[in-house]
């Protein structure tokens, strides 16, 4: 079965009008990006890691069709991505943070 990706896009309207892949284009400005690999939904996508902001989990989303993964893991054994997505994501990830996770194996570059 193919993925169809669902992506509501905005983020609560009533604080801030930034869309995911507009904050994606802020931190690949701003921030050392994380990356872990190319997307294998779309194939054209830089898999990088993120942070949700009402739980500090780790979770990693494709910069391109913004498809989400869980964990390195299922992205990396061909799991299907979230049904359910994370809006709230945070573009500031310390190196410490991604230890402490014990994900710091995965990172194959900075974008």
């Amino acid at each position: 079965m193919k993925h169809k990706a669902v992506h509501p896009g905005l983020l609560d309207e009533h604080r801030s009008s930034l869309t995911i892949t507009n904050l994606l284009l802020r931190w690949k400005m701003e921030t050392k990006i994380h990356f872990v690999g190319r997307c294998p939904i779309c194939g054209q996508g830089d898999v990088i890691i993120v942070k949700e902001k009402s739980s500090n989990s780790l979770s990693l989303i494709c910069d391109d069709c913004e498809s989400q993964w869980e964990d390195p893991e299922t992205l990396l054994s061909g799991g299907n991505p979230l049904q359910v997505e994370k809006n709230n994501l945070d573009d500031a990830i310390t190196e410490d943070e991604i230890k402490l996770a014990g994900w710091g194996r995965y990172i194959k570059s900075y974008l």
